[in-house]
């Protein structure tokens, strides 16, 4: 992948570039007739400019952020910062890695599907994300499946809930190299639950169509972040799908 990275507005040849690679490698076992597992390694790499150009952050003197609460609000963090406002920075590289396992089980009328995906990357954030869901066969035409997710992550290296400025040798003050308000970089956790609904529409076993509904809710809680400590979000899809045989 290839991208130019800037403002609107800003000439062209002051744009940043950031270019991503990757690498996947899985294998699917047959444990029996009613079950199956799989493995799956994912590297992906990125170099070039990796912050956001549209962030500003937050800047403080020193020995300040200790009066910044997780959650601190917009009024007290304009009380409290200085008037510079740098611009986002990170690291211009950054090398991901995940391990994804998965097990399928068929039971009667339900098959059972757990996911657990371990990450880690050259930025120091670790995570788990577990998954679950068991989908139920109605009869010959509907299919219907709980959904229940669950993520946590740690905080990368370079995080930190208020920047504080770095005094120079001659006693002005700097923004450190590396500051971010993405508060995805932040320790998180994330709880998510939801439930699916698929009808068959036709009878025809060489090209079935589907209709299909699927409904989320998540729970976001920020243990490490200025402005907010928590969110929920609300997401559905309604899909029409069909198969050729």
């Amino acid at each position: 992948g290839h991208d130019d990275v800037g403002r609107t507005g800003l000439p062209k040849d002051r744009w940043e570039l950031l270019q991503k690679g990757g690498l996947q490698a899985g294998a699917t076992f047959v444990l029996n007739r009613y079950m199956v597992a799989s493995v799956q390694f994912d590297a992906d790499f990125e170099r070039g400019y990796l912050a956001k150009p549209y962030r500003y952050i937050p800047l403080f003197e020193p020995g300040i952020g200790q009066y910044l609460p997780p959650g601190a609000s917009p009024k007290r963090v304009d009380e409290l910062r200085l008037d510079e406002r740098p611009v986002d920075s990170l690291p211009e590289s950054r090398d991901r890695y995940a391990l994804t396992g998965r097990i399928a089980g068929r039971v009667g009328r339900a098959t059972l599907r757990l996911d657990e995906r371990l990450y880690t990357d050259s930025w120091g954030l670790w995570a788990s994300t577990t998954d679950s869901r068991v989908m139920v066969d109605l009869g010959r035409r509907w299919l219907v499946w709980p959904h229940l997710r669950f993520h946590t992550q740690s905080a990368a290296d370079l995080w930190q809930r208020a920047y504080e400025a770095v005094a120079r040798e001659d006693g002005t003050l700097a923004p450190p190299r590396y500051r971010t308000g993405d508060r995805e970089l932040s320790p998180l956790d994330i709880v998510t639950g939801g439930f699916g609904v698929k009808l068959r529409l036709t009878q025809s076993s060489h090209s079935p169509w589907f209709l299909s509904y699927q409904f989320d809710a998540a729970y976001t809680n920020y243990a490490d972040a200025l402005y907010i400590t928590e969110r929920w979000s609300i997401f559905s899809a309604l899909g029409l799908s069909a198969q050729w045989n």
